[in-house]
């Protein structure tokens, strides 16, 4: 025996008799029961709104009753409402479970607003992400980093530690709480290098529009593995290659901030010495007093390496690098041939005919 399933009177008006008044008739065919906006009624139901959606809902599932519903039945209920039949299936268990138009109302979507840790653990996350984090350096695994710590805090006070996916959201609105707040604009080339619209950061380094548009692409990827599809997808927003993408993400998990991603300057340095003052004497000594003395080297940058090795090893000093010998020995010939070649200019200048040139005049007919 199937029995029925009574809506309460608060999910459809009616009159005494039964029967719904023409005007809310005709209303309720004309428009759709997913109309957007709702038209919301002042029946409210467990402190919940009922619209005219769910009465809609409400007036097909009830004639449907407790049984098995059949696919054709689900379909045709589906057309009605103007929705999917899988929809149907989703809404009438809610319905049976609770038999008002009430619990048809969509869920709110999203994470409830509010703590939802407790004071203790909200506290250890809250001094790790402000207090342990930035005294820390280059972290290899940032996430995995700050997870460990504080289950390591947790443990010791006796607290059961937050997920990880708990952590890293409480990490991405802590980064997001700390960084300016900049609006979304489309990548800009290399070439707005030069705007110096920039912002001074923690670092004291320079990061101008090209560093943060890149940090705007690279931020909500997170800082789970990055796919393939992802990288290339990066790299077209951004006009770079999909492996100069890995390259630079790595480098903003390490230090998540606009200065890291600023391009490091090729070459060497120019200014102070990156030798110790030891070496650099050894190296200036064997360029100009011991490498003069030597005729005819057979391999001149190994001879030049094995006798600065031998002096660094004797003064009890690390060695230079083969390319740094090599760069300083380069720079050494370069040195002398712009002075040889000053010597020759000055003296075909002072020297003239009295040191015995020809003059192309003499003996001209």
């Amino acid at each position: 025996m199937v029995l029925p399933i009574l809506v309460p009177e608060t999910t459809e008006p009616t009159k005494a008799n039964g029967r719904m008044p023409r005007a809310f008739a005709r209303s309720a065919e004309q428009s759709p029961p997913f109309s957007k906006p709702r038209m919301r009624t002042t029946t409210v139901v467990n402190r919940r709104i009922v619209t005219k959606r769910e009465l809609a809902i409400a007036r097909v599932l009830t004639p449907l009753g407790t049984a098995p519903l059949t696919r054709k039945q689900a379909e045709d209920a589906g057309k009605s409402l103007g929705i999917h039949w899988a929809t149907v299936y989703r809404l009438r268990r809610r319905f049976l479970a609770n038999p008002v138009a009430s619990a048809l109302i969509p869920f709110d979507r999203g994470r409830k607003a509010g703590p939802r840790l407790e004071a203790t653990v909200e506290e250890i996350v809250s001094e790790v992400l402000t207090d342990w984090l930035p005294r820390q350096g280059r972290l290899a695994h940032p996430l995995f980093e700050i997870v460990v710590e504080i289950q390591k805090r947790c443990a010791a006070a006796s607290v059961t530690p937050p997920s990880k996916s708990t952590i890293s959201r409480r990490w991405t609105s802590h980064r997001k709480a700390t960084a300016s707040s900049a609006k979304v604009q489309p990548p800009l080339s290399k070439s707005s290098r030069v705007c110096k619209t920039a912002e001074l950061n923690m670092t004291g380094r320079i990061a101008t529009e090209r560093e943060r548009a890149i940090v705007r692409v690279l931020r909500p990827l997170g800082a789970g593995p990055l796919s393939r599809q992802q990288a290339e997808k990066a790299g077209k927003l951004l006009g770079i290659h999909w492996a100069t993408v890995y390259h630079l993400r790595r480098r903003f998990l390490a230090h998540p901030v606009a200065s890291a991603l600023i391009p490091y300057d090729r070459g060497p340095k120019v200014g102070n010495l990156r030798l110790v003052p030891t070496v650099e004497v050894i190296v200036s000594d064997v360029l100009t007093d011991w490498l003069p003395r030597q005729r005819h080297l057979e391999h001149p940058l190994l001879d030049l390496c094995v006798e600065i090795q031998k002096r660094c090893v004797g003064t009890s000093v690390s060695p230079p690098s083969r390319a740094t010998i090599s760069r300083r020995w380069a720079a050494h010939r370069q040195a002398e041939a712009e002075s040889r070649a000053r010597v020759r200019v000055t003296e075909s200048t002072t020297g003239g005919i009295g040191h015995g040139l020809a003059d192309p005049c003499v003996g001209a007919v």
